[in-house]
C-alpha cells in the first residue's frame, strides 16, 4: 500500500504518488472554490477572490448580504438554505451585459 509523503519542496504540501495518479494536499487553505458558498453561483474575478478570502463569499454576496449583517456575519450568521435560493435566483435574472459583434 502506498504511503503519504511530505514533500522536499514544501512541509506543508504531502503527497501521494501511484503508478498513474498523483495526490497532493496542502494544509494552506488559502484557496476559493469554484463556487460562492452563499449564492452558489461561480466565482467570477479577483474581487470574488479576495472577498472569499476575507469574509467567506463572493463580492457580491459581501455587497448584498455580509455587510448589512456584519456583526451577524462575523459571529457566524450565513443566509437560510430559503435565502439563499431568493438570492441566487434574483442574480439569475439580472440581465447580462455581454455585447456580441
Amino acid at each position: 500500500m502506498n504511503k503519504w509523503k511530505k514533500s522536499i519542496a514544501c512541509s506543508e504540501t504531502s503527497f501521494l504518488e501511484t503508478k498513474d495518479l498523483v495526490v497532493m494536499i496542502s494544509k494552506n487553505l488559502n484557496f476559493v472554490p469554484l463556487e460562492c458558498p452563499t449564492c452558489c453561483l461561480l466565482m467570477s474575478d479577483n474581487r470574488d477572490s479576495s472577498s472569499y478570502l476575507t469574509f467567506g463569499c463572493c463580492n457580491d454576496c459581501l455587497m448584498e448580504v455580509a455587510q448589512p449583517n456584519m456583526e451577524r456575519w462575523k459571529d457566524g450568521w450565513r443566509p437560510s438554505k430559503e435565502d439563499r435560493k431568493l438570492i441566487k435566483k434574483k442574480r439569475l435574472e439580472l440581465p447580462s451585459y455581454i455585447m456580441s459583434e
